[in-house]
């Protein structure tokens, strides 16, 4: 697998089509995610970070004036998304979604990050 990294030598090798290899492997395999387009490390801040936010007033109270399941899931991709951006990942959105939402089963060890 190639790293989407600038010392790579390959600068059009981006997350998104890291995502997609691991899409098409996940599928032909059918086994779980195993590894992440996003560093251990970055993920780590990055789920500090959401855990910041979503300890915050104004997303505490988004969250407890959600009327349903469909409104707090849109509340929750939102935040994901601010943290995504705030950590310069917006471009190949769609892995380091994948990678942020999958962080866990990746990285077991990161669980405690996500602990509120």
């Amino acid at each position: 697998m190639g790293m989407a990294h600038s010392s790579s030598g390959r600068i059009d090798f981006t997350y998104v089509d890291l995502y997609y290899q691991k899409r098409f492997e996940l599928t032909k395999n059918e086994t779980g995610p195993d590894e992440s387009f996003i560093p251990k490390t970055l993920l780590k801040k990055m789920l500090r970070r959401e855990r910041v936010l979503l300890s915050s007033t104004e997303y505490r109270n988004k969250l407890s004036d959600a009327p349903d399941e469909l409104s707090l899931s849109k509340i929750t991709n939102q935040l994901q998304e601010q943290v995504m951006q705030e950590f310069h990942l917006e471009e190949d959105k769609e892995g380091a979604l994948y990678s942020f939402q999958h962080a866990i089963e990746i990285y077991p060890e990161l669980r405690e990050e996500v602990c509120i």
